[in-house]
């Protein structure tokens, strides 16, 4: 229960750490790699709905670090459950560059809490407008067997392929044979799959994202 009152406190909470006597700290990750009007706002409702889920009844400021414990240790078991579950998202960092080899702990969970990414996420425009268009070109030919668009929009600006794939995958077109739409509803990057496929393949090239002050801060 102090492990975990620890923990989660230092997540949940603001300002300085219950105690330092524990050499165990942990911070929440800030989503520094995407701007605040590219986040999907079902997910940010998502979070927003999971946090308004927790009783947080034991986290009040006005009292003592051992009251907070207190109350804490009183919650339920599967009321202490969401909130180190809520706490341990809130730290999770994002890395596409990490080696599954090395870490495949973390691999083998993602496969375990979401075998298929696609049942709750769909590339858009944020994702696209990070590709360079040759790779944006490389994905409708190659991936989505889309070959003739490929080379139609091969003259096309970026933004111009940027909309196009964006509207391609928010309502596939019903010109798609079954191929290319079942490909249209399985793709997404190579670092975000968590199965099926290896990991020396070769990945996007993403473009550098301009410095923004304004950075996402959702779990």
């Amino acid at each position: 229960d102090l492990t975990l009152f620890k923990l989660v406190s230092d997540v949940l909470a603001s300002g300085m750490s219950v105690t330092q006597a524990i050499k165990i700290d942990a911070r929440k990750e800030y989503r520094s790699h995407a701007k605040m009007d590219e986040i999907d706002e079902t997910s940010l409702e998502q979070v927003a709905a999971a946090h308004d889920a927790l009783d947080l009844s034991w986290l009040d400021d006005t009292r003592a670090p051992a009251d907070q414990f207190a109350a804490f240790r009183a919650l339920e078991a599967g009321e202490k459950a969401k909130l180190v579950a809520f706490a341990t998202a809130s730290t999770t960092q994002s890395c596409f560059a990490r080696d599954r080899q090395r870490d495949n702990l973390m691999h083998a969970f993602e496969i375990e809490i979401m075998p298929d990414i696609r049942a709750h996420w769909a590339p858009n425009a944020a994702l696209f407008n990070r590709f360079k268009k040759a790779w944006l070109l490389k994905i409708l030919g190659e991936d989505l067997g889309l070959t003739q668009e490929a080379v139609t929009l091969a003259s096309s600006s970026k933004k111009e392929i940027v909309a196009f794939c964006d509207k391609l995958f928010a309502e596939p077109f019903a010109t798609l044979t079954d191929a290319q739409r079942a490909a249209v509803a399985a793709w997404c990057p190579p670092m975000m799959q968590t199965a099926g496929i290896a990991f020396d393949e070769a990945e996007p090239i993403a473009e550098t994202p301009e410095p923004d002050g304004e950075v996402a801060q959702a779990a």
